[in-house]
């Protein structure tokens, strides 16, 4: 009795000494790295759609060192079979971050609010705001100035305050990487929208093709700004090779000024096919928010200026989309096509049973590979979002998915 005692007391000794010289390295702090100063930011968004409705404003606050972090620590001396997770003796809850919501009215297409600078909750006292949401708008690329950006970003940055007119899609490019920028000083936030809406233009997913159906998908390669994979129907012989071009980086990464595809893929194509059986295929994945312009070229015949326009589409650019070009650059692929009777891939479009529309590719006389752009109209027809895919009549030499 007086041993199991004793062990007892050994163990909650040696508990007590981790708990009090325990240290956790933190995983998510506040990205500033040093303490902001008391006050608010005042923000006021205009040119917003939907006047009348409400928007969620998100705020939230991280400690800027991990000592403030707030801790919940358990100390397992006995298991249990109840017992999830961890199997450690001593475990440590972290609450890195406290986020706060506020619910906003649009009026006469803007909207005003103020966040404080600091948590007001007395248990969250050392938490200093992180990042801001308000819809599809982020501000949380931090810095230590305010930060000098060149004019296509559509922001001015002074001391205290932030002016401007933003796109949604047009903050990619370094160094706002995504989002929108703040710094310690910055009390006046005041923007506009720009009323750009970029059409999607997607004619392929992998990730809707399902295993039980018969679709099998290769684990994705990764590659600098994005990523491959190979998908198949294990009924057919057409592979198609999807190219997923970031635009914002996994886990926070920095991208490269330009992606880089594996060796062979032409920069800017989003898919590659390869059919050498077969007359028809179809594209259940596409769908076109408006009727798209489709230009066809030779691989073989592609200038070193239309090869650079197709890199440029993809790239992030400040102040535009990816996945586009300016009508003018548009209008230069455009040249470029022969004619008509050159075309060995034909696409139209035709309805299913169900009444839905479906893309269909019928192959006429497809030798080489061919070049093919789908490309809408947007923002006043000054640009065109787009979609490359590359058609080659040979079979996929690479290793399949299984």
């Amino acid at each position: 009795m007086q041993c199991h005692t004793a062990t007892i007391r050994s163990m909650l000794c040696t508990a007590m000494l981790l708990l009090s010289s325990m240290t956790v390295t933190a995983t998510d702090l506040h990205p500033l790295g040093k303490p902001l100063p008391d006050g608010a930011l005042s923000f006021e968004l205009r040119d917003l759609t939907g006047v009348g409705e409400e928007l969620v404003v998100e705020s939230t606050y991280r400690p800027y060192r991990d000592r403030d972090v707030r801790k919940q620590r358990s100390l397992h001396l006995f298991d249990s079979l109840w017992r999830s997770g961890s199997r450690d003796t001593l475990t440590v809850k972290r609450e890195e971050a406290h986020t706060v919501s506020q619910v906003v009215r649009v009026t006469n297409s803007s909207v005003s609010f103020t966040i404080p600078l600091h948590a007001t909750e007395s248990e969250y006292k050392a938490y200093q705001l992180e990042r801001v949401r308000v819809g599809e708008l982020v501000f949380g690329r931090w810095f230590a100035e305010p930060p000098s950006l060149v004019p296509e970003f559509g922001l001015r940055c002074a001391t205290a305050t932030l002016q401007g007119k933003v796109r949604f899609k047009g903050l990619a490019a370094a160094p706002l990487n995504g989002g929108l920028p703040l710094w310690p000083t910055l009390r006046r936030v005041q923007l506009s929208v720009a009323p750009v809406a970029q059409p999607d233009v997607n004619l392929w997913d992998p990730r809707a093709k399902e295993h039980w159906n018969g679709w099998r998908n290769s684990t994705p390669q990764q590659w600098p700004g994005g990523q491959t994979v190979v998908t198949r129907h294990i009924d057919g012989t057409t592979v198609w090779h999807v190219h997923e071009y970031f635009a914002y980086a996994p886990a926070g990464a920095p991208l490269p000024a330009m992606p880089t595809p594996p060796t062979g893929v032409l920069p800017g194509i989003a898919l590659e096919i390869f059919w050498p059986k077969g007359d028809k295929l179809e594209f259940p994945d596409a769908g076109f928010e408006r009727p798209a312009a489709v230009l066809g070229l030779r691989v073989s015949r592609l200038t070193p200026r239309a090869r650079d326009l197709l890199a440029r589409s993809i790239q992030l650019r400040p102040g535009v989309e990816q996945h586009s070009l300016t009508a003018a650059e548009w209008a230069e692929l455009e040249e470029l096509v022969e004619e008509e009777g050159a075309v060995p891939v034909e696409f139209s479009i035709k309805k299913t049973s169900g009444g839905k529309e479906l893309l269909v590719a019928y192959r006429r006389k497809l030798t080489e590979p061919w070049l093919y752009l789908f490309g809408i109209e947007y923002d006043a027809d000054r640009r065109f979002s787009m979609s490359a895919i590359v058609i080659n009549p040979k079979p996929w030499g690479g290793p399949l998915p299984e």
